[in-house]
This record gives structure tokens, sequence and C-alpha cells, in this order.
């Protein structure tokens, strides 16, 4: 960490140690620092944006620079403490994960201290049908919580119960075609409980 940033302004994390690169006379050498980890947020950037990038996720009516800065930290994979962190801010950039054409999110669901509200972790579903696997390790609830332009959809809204009698996986699909829904996952149960969630286009 004492040549990586880090603190409040932290928001993604990439490799950056011994990394292959350019050197100032025109060689190559193994280089360690901010300055190799950057390239690697402002690839997958570029991938996303050269991949035919539509989905207004921040739900302004705009596709640009914005939403894709969402889809990254959205698509990241979680290190450090859950959730957002002043190491690895919102994780890992993963490009495989970030690429709208392999339309797969992972979400890491933990229950922190505080009411559950305050552990949920949010997903926008736009414009496409969404299959949504949910895989409780030791939460003993799950809601989840619908949102369409802010107003609560409580047809679209559930709970799931897990205990040793029902099965630690539930599978779902959610039809956004058309509209935007904002979906709103709260872990309930001991403090420490997880699950993870997926969310893949179809």
């Amino acid at each position: 960490l004492s040549l990586s940033a880090a603190g409040p302004e932290m928001e993604l994390a990439a490799p950056g140690e011994a990394i292959y690169s350019t050197t100032a006379n025109g060689g190559y050498d193994f280089r360690t620092g901010t300055s190799q980890a950057a390239p690697h947020v402002t690839g997958v950037a570029a991938l996303v944006l050269s991949s035919g990038f539509d989905q207004d996720l921040n739900g302004d009516g705009i596709v640009d620079h914005r939403d894709v800065r969402l889809q990254l930290r959205q698509t990241a994979l979680d290190l450090g403490d859950p959730g957002l962190d002043t190491v690895y801010g919102y994780g890992l950039v993963d490009a495989a994960a970030a690429d709208p054409l392999n339309p797969v999110s992972h979400l890491v669901l933990t229950r922190r201290k505080g009411p559950p509200k305050a552990s949920a972790e949010t997903a926008t579903l736009t414009d496409r049908v969404f299959e949504i696997t949910i895989v409780n390790v030791n939460l003993a609830k799950i809601d989840v919580r619908v949102f369409e332009d802010g107003v609560p959809l409580k047809e679209l809204s559930t709970s799931y119960l897990f205990c040793p009698t029902k099965p630690p996986q539930v599978t779902f699909q959610m039809d956004a075609t058309g509209t935007t829904y904002e979906v709103h996952f709260l872990p309930r149960g001991r403090l420490g409980g997880a699950a993870d969630i997926y969310i893949e286009g179809i």
C-alpha cells in the first residue's frame, strides 16, 4: 500500500504491482504503483464504451461517462471491508463483469451494524429481462424492494426466508423492458451474515 493511493477518495482498485510496462528510454521493465493500475481502469472504461454501451444507469435520460463510471463500480469485485472502503474503494475493476455484452453483475450482500437498509446493495435494471440468483451463505432473510422512478412497486417486491428446511439458493426473473427498475436487496439476520447475488441480462 505504500505506493498506492488510499483514503475516502478511493473508488476502484486495479493490478499495479510488478506490471511489465514501457520505460522512459523506450524499453520495457517491471513497474509498481498507481501509474500502472490506472491504465487498467481506463482500459476497462474504454472496453465498455467501445461495446456500444447504452444503459442509463443513473436514470437521468442520458447515457454518458457517468453511467460508465457506475458500470465499473457496480461490477467491481468487492475486496477488504464489505462495500465501499478507503483501501479498495468499490473493489477490483472487473473487465469481464463490466462488459455489457456479457451482462453479469455480482453483488456481495453483508449484514453490518445499523438498520438493514444501511447494509443494502442496489442494482439498476434497464430495458431488458434479467435473471437474478441469490446464493445465501448465512442470512436469515433477504428483502427485495423494487422501485420505478422512486415509487415502490409492491407487486414486484418480495422477501426470501432462509432456514435449514429451505434451499440456500433462489432464482427469479424481472422484466424491465421499456423501463428502469432500482432494486434494493436488504439483508436480515445476524451481523456478518452474507449472500451472493448474481444478475444477468437475458
